[in-house]
């Protein structure tokens, strides 16, 4: 599945329950536009973070996932945005 995320400093929640993250892909670069990647939530409602414990900055063309091996999550698909809004593209299933 393929989600375009564009949104402003929020908590963008992708996916609930576990899957596989293939790639974050930069399509517009914002003012200051960074992410987070998190699992969660689990069943008290916390996250963890999986890439980004200082925020990536979105930048067009860059891939977070290069080794083309996708990253597991258990809980659920989530990501924390900041700055002005760009553009990207999230790929999991």
């Amino acid at each position: 599945m393929v989600t375009v995320v564009n949104a402003a400093a929020s908590t963008v929640q992708v996916k609930i329950g576990g899957g596989q993250l293939y790639d974050v892909i930069g399509i517009a670069t914002g003012t200051a536009y960074a992410y987070t990647v998190k699992d969660g939530p689990d069943v008290n409602g916390n996250y963890r973070t999986m890439f980004g414990a200082t925020p990536l900055v979105v930048a067009a063309g860059q891939h977070l996932l290069t080794s083309g091996r996708p990253v597991s999550f258990a809980n659920g698909l989530a990501l924390t945005v900041s700055g002005t809004p760009g553009e990207f593209e999230v790929q999991f299933d």
